[in-house]
């Protein structure tokens, strides 16, 4: 029994010790259709990540699925921002996820956020995307996403995860980042949440 115990644990301690680094998922950015940004308050981090991505490439258009704003680099390499006409692209984009909280009050914003990315990408013919976040959040936004973009057996689109900053072998331990315990222990909440909600529940349907 007491095997048992102290076998329990230590899977326990190495569980803990593991959290920060599963969280963590960082690809090397490559060429794609569109940078999607998620809303965050890194102080402008994610922001500025996002258009050095456009500007050294990787991206001809810039998604924010929070506020319905795309960005598109020109031939001079400057962004502009896309001014849509259709109105079932971008309408009133802030006020359109806030109703989808309101009808569907278990699903969390990052959720809605993936759902109008892959109705923006849609509508302007996109395919392939580098989904930015903080580290941590990469892990949700991973399953989350592939379930609304993959989740019918879709085919056509193809996802890339990319962390900001881009280097992340410093948040791969528990000791230097005990700063973050709190954004870590509230992200393993939302992805068993999630994983309870999308038995019952398609966004993409």
């Amino acid at each position: 029994m007491k095997w048992f115990i102290l076998g329990l644990a230590i899977l326990l301690f190495l569980a803990v010790f593991q959290a920060p680094a599963f969280l963590v998922i960082s690809e090397a950015p490559v060429r794609a259709d569109a940078v999607v940004l998620f809303a965050g308050g890194e102080k402008g981090s994610r922001d500025k990540e996002a258009d050095q991505l456009l500007r050294e490439g990787f991206a001809d258009y810039l998604i924010n699925p929070a506020t319905g704003q795309i960005k598109k680099r020109g031939p001079d390499g400057r962004l502009v921002r896309l001014d849509l006409k259709n109105p079932v692209a971008v309408s009133n984009p802030s006020k359109q996820l806030n109703q989808q909280n309101q009808k569907k009050w278990f699903v969390e914003n990052t959720h809605n956020e993936i759902s109008e990315a892959k109705r923006l990408m849609e509508n302007l013919g996109l395919h392939t995307a580098l989904l930015l976040s903080s580290p941590y959040h990469m892990r949700r936004i991973k399953y989350i996403a592939e379930s609304v973009f993959l989740g019918t057996g879709n085919v056509r689109f193809k996802l890339y995860f990319v962390a900001t900053p881009h280097k992340t072998s410093h948040l791969k331990s528990w000791i230097p980042n005990i700063h973050d315990l709190t954004l870590i222990l509230m992200e393993y909440p939302k992805i068993f949440w999630f994983f309870i909600y999308s038995n019952f529940y398609r966004a993409t349907a």
